[in-house]
């Protein structure tokens, strides 16, 4: 995961609320008694990768210590950082999901003895977004896994993962990030702190969101401009011209909408009761799209409740 720092290199003091997660990996990796399986699960944009990474690094680490926390210079830490750890498996989306291949890899994998460390660390990363077939495939290995084998997972939607795959996990709870937290943490991966501050503002705590922005030059432009496009045409053909996009230009889109009616709710400018109800019905959009929802229904919907609440203001 190219754009996740190592674990290690987030200090606590920038996971502020979550000193309860921080609690359970410390008092496991310190006890010894390690699961076969964890469920991080948090709103999206929390830092589950970034904790659950933290524990795969105590996890793998060569160090003896008690206190529960990666040493960071042994071969293990130094292998996880750089990405070629050979006992650390990413499993991530191909597309729109998790499909069997990635839980076919793991399980050929979960059979072969470490090479570098005492275990061998998997981390599903939205796990939510596995196939039927991938879940199915993956609950082989958690019915009987060996025991030098742990199981990360995260999301942002534990009700869309199997029951057989929750009752196997233990559950580690992630809040999302202070926009203080998040300024700092994006200001540590060399993001301008202005421009950090900014986005850490409007992105309420998403680190993921904030990332996205970082990367998207135009960002807060582009909302304003997609926002004037819709109020100017007819939702129909919007929806129609939308309804061609992949899902995560999709997703995109409505992030773009939706930053921008957080900014103008921040600034005080203009009506806020109706961008607040403008933010609502982009919000159930993105939960619809997630869903995979007809997507020319889903902008329709969302098209006709914009133009009908934001008709009448001024588009800045």
């Amino acid at each position: 995961m190219a754009d996740v720092p190592s674990a290690r290199s987030v200090p606590e003091e920038l996971l502020p609320g979550n000193e309860v997660a921080l609690r359970l990996i410390t008092r496991a990796a310190s006890s010894g008694r390690i699961s076969n399986a964890y469920l991080f699960k948090g709103p999206k944009g929390s830092p589950k990768d970034l904790i659950a990474r933290r524990f795969a690094s105590v996890l793998l680490c060569e160090s003896d210590s008690e206190s529960g926390r990666a040493c960071g210079v042994c071969r293990s830490c130094r292998l996880l950082a750089a990405g070629e750890h050979p006992d650390f498996y990413l499993a991530e989306k191909e597309g729109a999901s998790i499909k069997i291949r990635k839980s076919h890899e793991m399980l050929r994998e979960a059979l072969l003895r470490p090479y570098q460390s005492s275990r061998k660390v998997f981390l599903i990363s939205d796990a939510d977004d596995m196939t039927i077939e991938a879940s199915n495939a993956l609950l082989k290995i958690l019915e009987e896994p060996p025991p030098y084998v742990t199981f990360l997972l995260t999301t942002s939607n534990p009700g869309a993962i199997p029951d057989t795959i929750l009752s196997r996990c233990q559950v580690v709870p992630v809040r999302a990030l202070s926009p203080a937290a998040l300024r700092q943490l994006l200001s540590d991966e060399g993001a301008d702190p202005q421009r950090a501050g900014e986005i850490a503002e409007l992105s309420g705590g998403n680190l993921e969101r904030a990332r996205k922005m970082l990367r998207g030059e135009g960002k807060f432009q582009r909302g304003a401009e997609r926002l004037e496009e819709i109020l100017s045409s007819s939702p129909v053909e919007a929806a129609q011209k939308c309804s061609k996009m992949d899902l995560s230009q999709r997703l995109d889109f409505v992030d773009d909408l939706e930053i921008e009616l957080v900014r103008r709710l921040r600034s005080s400018e203009g009506p806020a009761a109706s961008y607040l109800e403008a933010l609502k019905a982009v919000l159930k959009a993105r939960e619809r799209l997630s869903k995979n929802v007809n997507a020319f229904l889903v902008f329709a919907v969302l098209f006709v409740d914009l133009s009908r609440v934001l008709k009448h203001t001024t588009v800045t």
